[in-house]
């Protein structure tokens, strides 16, 4: 009988030293370049555990950054020029902006964020109560709040996003932003991703913006010439 506990305890202890070899072996080399940063985990860059598609801030500024020096993959060692604050993700504006208008940008980013995230809290503070949405994907019926709700919380996964050709337009307490944005998601298993036009209507109520509107759709391909 002692002889089966020991052979039991002997497997359990195998497989428990096979089991972190295989996560050791497989630990990004990533990580182990960046700890001298600040990393610990994959959530350094990426916003989920495990790594993989979707990025935080400074995920997004690496890879700006490769595609600025043109290079073929990211280098860690570039961190050492990173600052917080200075992702690539917040939009650029191409028209003149008032303070509020800024404040717009910042709420477009942080709505998004709060998708790739699933932050429900922080969604729901920012979607308007009577928030309607129609995309490229829409079957026409006007999604509301807690479709979409739903669907950013539990359907969308693996998102990065980046805003481009940003304009903000002020009608007192309405704000009117139009932009394009290069978003790389799948929603439920299928892969959405796109360069989005958008047009979105902001409202203040009580102090605070909240997206009432939004609209989307897949930019028009030019015609093929001949």
């Amino acid at each position: 009988m002692n002889k089966i506990k020991a052979l039991i305890i002997l497997a359990f202890v195998t497989a428990i030293v096979s089991a972190m070899a295989i996560r050791t072996q497989a630990y990004p080399p990533f990580v182990k370049k960046a700890q001298k940063f600040g990393a610990k985990d994959c959530l350094f860059c990426h916003l989920q555990p495990e790594g993989g598609e979707g990025w935080n801030a400074r995920g997004q500024w690496l890879i700006k950054e490769r595609q600025r020096r043109g290079a073929e993959e990211v280098d860690p060692e570039w961190l050492a020029e990173y600052k917080e604050g200075s992702a690539p993700s917040k939009p650029p504006v191409t028209a003149s902006a008032s303070s509020e208008g800024q404040e717009l940008i910042n709420a477009e980013q942080e709505w998004m964020t709060a998708v790739a995230k699933h932050d429900e809290a922080a969604l729901r503070r920012i979607v308007a109560d009577d928030f309607t949405m129609t995309s490229a994907f829409s079957t026409g019926e006007l999604e509301n709040k807690d479709s979409f709700l739903k669907n950013a919380t539990q359907g969308v996964s693996g998102m990065s996003f980046e805003y481009h050709d940003t304009q903000v337009h002020m009608y007192g307490d309405t704000g009117v932003v139009k932009t394009r944005v290069k978003i790389t998601y799948t929603f439920n298993g299928q892969d959405r991703s796109g360069d989005y036009m958008v047009t979105d209507v902001w409202i203040k109520r009580d102090g605070r913006w909240q997206v009432a509107t939004r609209h989307s759709s897949l930019p028009v391909k030019a015609p093929s010439k001949g």
